[in-house]
């Protein structure tokens, strides 16, 4: 039977004559020894330098040193005695997660984020709430993408909350955000409030929020999901169980969307918040009619908010009411700033006072006149559930709504009521048109810039309290006020002259018009006193000059 070979460097090294000989095995068991050891692989560089009659004896010496250790495939192994044998096995030292992020960051000439680091230099704490704020840093996909793959580890960071809102997510972001809420058990608030994910960034999102067992808080707001991508979010929440809080305002939601709230409403049973505010729920029996129709089955639900979305029609507000009616947790309803009036007034009215369970009602913004607002606050003075009645806090609600407003809240310290103020008597004051139009000629007169073209009614005024002459042509009046040089214009001239105009007598039994000017400026002065002008200096006489300059007598 053959002898096995063995990895002793007497079966490797053998003399040959003058030359040494090696077969093509034992080459490559040197070269994997070599590899393996930087020891050994300096002793065989040494070993090919060496004449060939020196060979024997520093094959003896090779042999001394390493024919007792074993060629195994974990490598090779130096004697005990080796000063460097505490190097050989030591391991290389781990990087910390506030070193991997700073060298990615650095490998892809990305700017470290602070929020990140602080956070990475806390270091891991159990049963601690860890919040990343990122709210604002405008953070791209590559960003997030790394932030993403340091914070999932290993070691694991466990981050509670994190706010990402008004970042700029496209694919590859939203794929590691859906890779870190599939591996994470600790990420309860998530906010991508802001981000432009659209429907293509809910599709990639959709495995992530429907796997996760921890989040409890989602914010979706102002992600231009459009209809078909909130009917995806919200197929995605349908079946998590743990989620409690869904914002998915401001993203054009229409029919589709609500045909997966209708689901959602039967199906889940721990959604308490819902915030489908500023949508388009325009048209009433795709909408908001299935919604309500929807609600009576749910049972958990404890906060809608339906606003902005231009809800209006006859048909809802009943529905709304069964829904209400029955539903034994709801506590919050918003409906302000849509298109409801009057010809809901009435099945609001009821809800208020039959609702077993509802305590915020939001009211703001609607159609309403000075006697709805009165039935509105009228309606809580008996016993009923509501803690909160808003009427807005720009509504201006009548002296009559005021008071009773007063008294139920004196009666009832729990209620409270808002609105702006209320609408106290004050009729407009009187048009007095001779006031205005004599204000303009003052004005007017008294409006270019160089001084020598500046008139002073006044002085116009009292003038024509002087003279003897009280009533006067239309034409005269133009020509005085022309002599004046006064700068007023033909309308405003008119306007005055006739203000002021008299029927009066003339001559040979005849009766015309005729403008009293004693009258304008008795009002003219009565609104504006004016002191009578100084009198003009006298002007000097001057000499004529004669043929050489020089002034004559």
């Amino acid at each position: 039977m053959a002898k096995p070979k063995t990895a002793c460097l007497d079966d490797i090294v053998k003399p040959s004559g003058s030359t040494f000989s090696f077969d093509i095995d034992e080459l490559s068991v040197l070269s994997c020894l070599a590899q393996s050891n930087e020891y050994v692989a300096s002793i065989l560089t040494d070993l090919s330098k060496v004449d060939s009659e020196d060979i024997l004896e520093l094959s003896l010496c090779l042999e001394h040193h390493v024919s007792s250790s074993l060629l195994s495939g974990s490598g090779f192994h130096r004697p005990p005695e080796d000063a460097g044998i505490e190097i050989f096995f030591q391991t290389e030292e781990q990087k910390t997660l506030l070193e991997k992020y700073n060298e990615e960051c650095n490998k892809y000439l990305l700017a470290p984020v602070a929020a990140v680091q602080r956070c990475l230099e806390g270091g891991l704490v159990a049963d601690k709430e860890i919040r990343l704020n990122l709210k604002n840093y405008g953070l791209d996909s590559l960003g997030i993408y790394l932030i993403s793959q340091v914070m999932t580890g290993p070691p694991v960071v466990p981050i509670t909350h994190l706010d990402l809102s008004n970042s700029t997510l496209e694919y590859i972001g939203c794929v590691a955000l859906t890779e870190w809420l599939q591996q994470t058990s600790s990420l309860t608030h998530l906010n991508l409030s802001g981000c432009p994910l659209g429907k293509k960034g809910a599709e990639i999102l959709y495995d992530g929020i429907e796997i996760s067992q921890s989040l409890t808080n989602l914010n979706l707001s102002k992600c231009q999901l459009s209809d078909s991508g909130g009917a995806l979010v919200v197929k995605a929440i349908t079946y998590n169980e743990n989620c409690k809080a869904v914002d998915i305002s401001f993203n054009s939601l229409a029919h589709l969307t609500v045909a997966e709230i209708m689901i959602l409403f039967k199906e889940n049973r721990t959604l308490d918040s819902l915030n489908l505010k500023w949508n388009e729920f325009i048209i009433e029996h795709e909408t908001i009619i299935p919604l309500f129709k929807a609600l009576r089955l749910n049972e958990n639900l404890k906060d809608l908010n339906l606003s902005w979305n231009g809800i209006s029609g006859k048909g809802f507000a009943r529905f709304m009411l069964r829904a209400v009616k029955a539903h034994p947790t709801l506590q919050k309803l918003d409906l302000s700033n849509n298109r409801i009036s009057q010809l809901q007034l009435k099945s609001i009215i009821k809800l208020i006072k039959i609702s077993s369970s509802l305590q915020e009602l939001y009211l703001g913004g609607n159609i309403w006149s000075g006697a709805d607002l009165f039935d509105l606050i009228k309606s809580v003075t008996g016993e009923v559930t509501l803690k909160l009645l808003d009427l807005g806090e720009f509504t201006w609600i009548p002296q009559s709504a005021y008071i009773l407003a007063k008294q139920i809240i004196e009666s009832k310290p729990d209620l409270k009521i808002i609105f702006k103020g209320q609408i106290l008597p004050n009729p407009p004051d009187p048009v007095d048109f001779k006031a205005i139009i004599i204000d303009r000629a003052k004005y007017l007169a008294m409006a270019p810039k160089k001084k020598k073209l500046k008139r002073d009614m006044g002085h116009f005024m009292i003038n024509a309290m002087d003279a003897e002459k009280t009533h006067y042509r239309k034409e005269s009046f133009e020509d005085l006020l022309k002599k004046f040089k006064a700068k007023l214009d033909s309308d405003l001239v008119g306007h005055l002259g006739g203000e002021f105009t008299e029927k009066i007598r003339l001559a040979k039994k005849r009766t015309g018009k005729r403008i009293a000017l004693k009258e304008l400026a008795k009002a003219y002065l009565d609104r504006h006193p004016t002191e009578r002008p100084p009198p003009p200096p006298p002007k000097k006489k001057r000499g004529k000059k004669g043929k050489k300059g020089k002034k004559t007598k």
